[in-house]
């Protein structure tokens, strides 16, 4: 199969494998196949072996591509651009490093191997079998040839096997599977009672206090830089003749309309009159949040891109969908900055409010505790009895759970005492008893036994990744 593949594509422009593929691979830029470059440009060199800037281009930009996909945006802003470039950098090097541990400790994969893998892809499948047709065509849809395709399956099978040999050999004694079973199915006796938050006509707040917490907190009350725009809108629906004449004629218009808006790129008027269309203006929206139009996000990004926004220049042509575009042009902004005291003084209140009760009954609650450790009680206290209880129950408050489960376990009848904040105040915790989790039968006993493996064989690949890592020598270009 190796051999008939090489024989017959040879020359051929072959591309990014379908979504399929990259789940089956998780990764799709292997350094494998570039290793027979010129080393004269660079973006990291892993022991010596470089990572080319072509080869880091290319999986950049299939990553740009993916993500744009995916948050349906014409093109990622800059800060997204950035972290993308750190991430697909970081991944390639990772990959290389993991290839190079496993060329090391005498892993290979032969050509049996890869003609296996090739034939179990259903995307390469016809009928159920290997072939040859859908193979070509699958790599025709991107940027690989067919023997770096081949090139990507050896190094990612290559990758994997030290991965596999840990996960699978990896286990778990008996005594670590019931400590786990207790430990997970452990049920505690928890009472519970609650603080309410105390009003704050005790500490009323004053005004110079508000003014403090808004200097102090400028950050928080930023509002987001803002804009309005004109636009003129071209639907096929607005057409006398829903059939071919039709939607011949909104083609026309649309390449009228883009013409226009390039040749007079500092007003929509001109073009408007050409189509006898109508220019409306938008209210302001920000970057990532609008309403009708704006609720399309290509048309936010390209109003805030550098020709619109920057250089106050008409837009290309939107498609909005098969029927509709607009051109769209700045008509006003609002630079970003902080919001105006008088508009977020009341927030603030209500939020220096909240802070001082939560401070109140927090303040009384530990007080409480602390008397409650030293045997002392207090008649004020309604305490709720939850009983025994496991650690996923949904009868009580999540916190409150999460804080009773976290206390040590009462010994010699000495109760365990702890503090949670809930919505409505803070709740006194305490824990009387505690029960070892019990095993409900084998079936249970099986599944956390494969879980224990799975994560120490995790843990174990994990340290192995990281220990690579760690004498690997990374220089970046």
């Amino acid at each position: 199969m190796l051999q008939s593949i090489r024989d017959r594509t040879q020359g051929w422009v072959a591309g990014v494998i379908i979504s399929l593929l990259i789940v089956s691979f998780a990764f799709w830029g292997v350094h494998s196949y570039f290793t027979g470059q010129s080393t004269s440009s660079f973006v990291a060199k892993v022991n010596g072996t470089p990572i080319s800037k072509a080869f880091f281009s290319e999986n950049y930009a299939r990553m740009k591509q993916q993500s744009e996909a995916r948050l349906q945006t014409a093109t990622l802003s800059a800060s997204l651009q950035d972290t993308l470039r750190k991430r697909t950098l970081e991944e390639l090097i990772t990959l290389e490093i993991l290839q190079q541990a496993s060329l090391s400790q005498g892993y290979r994969i032969s050509h049996q191997r890869i003609d296996a893998i090739l034939s179990t892809i259903p995307a390469f499948q016809l009928n159920g079998k290997f072939s040859m047709d859908r193979f070509q065509k699958a790599l025709e849809s991107g940027g690989y040839t067919p023997q770096g395709f081949i090139d990507l399956l050896n190094a990612t099978a290559l990758i994997d096997q030290p991965r596999q040999g840990l996960l699978f050999t990896s286990f778990a004694l008996p005594g670590e599977i019931e400590n786990s079973i207790a430990l997970v199915n452990q049920k505690r006796d928890i009472d519970y009672a609650l603080v309410p938050f105390q009003s704050s006509a005790a500490h009323p707040i004053q005004e110079a206090d508000i003014k403090q917490y808004y200097d102090a907190h400028l950050n928080d009350f930023q509002t987001p830089e803002k804009v309005s725009i004109e636009y003129i809108a071209l639907s096929l629906d607005k057409k006398e003749k829903q059939g071919s004449k039709a939607e011949q004629l909104f083609a026309e218009h649309s390449e009228k309309l883009a013409n226009l808006a390039y040749e007079h790129p500092e007003s929509l008027a001109i073009a408007a009159n050409a189509l006898g269309l109508t220019i409306q203006t938008s209210p302001l929206f920000t970057r990532d949040q609008g309403d009708g139009l704006l609720s399309h996000a290509n048309v936010r990004e390209i109003a805030f891109s550098h020709d619109v926004f920057d250089l106050q220049n008409n837009s290309d042509v939107i498609p909005l969908d098969s029927r509709s575009v607009v051109v769209v042009r700045v008509k006003e902004k609002v630079p970003a900055g902080a919001a105006p005291f008088a508009t977020v003084k009341q927030i603030i209140r209500a939020r220096l409010e909240q802070e001082k009760g939560e401070e109140g009954a927090l303040s009384s609650a530990q007080l409480i505790e602390q008397q409650l450790k030293t045997g002392k009680t207090s008649a004020a206290l309604t305490w709720h009895q939850a009983g025994f209880v496991g650690r996923h129950t949904a009868k009580i408050n999540s916190s409150i759970l999460d804080t009773a489960f976290a206390l040590p376990i009462p010994v010699n009848d000495t109760l365990s005492f702890g503090v949670a904040k809930v919505p409505t105040g803070v709740a006194l915790i305490r824990v009387k008893a505690v029960q070892p989790g019990q095993m409900l039968g084998k079936e249970e006993y099986r599944v956390f036994a494969e879980q224990i493996q799975s994560a120490q064989g995790l843990a174990e690949y994990q340290l192995y990744q990281d220990s690579a890592a760690r004498r690997a020598k990374v220089v970046l270009g």
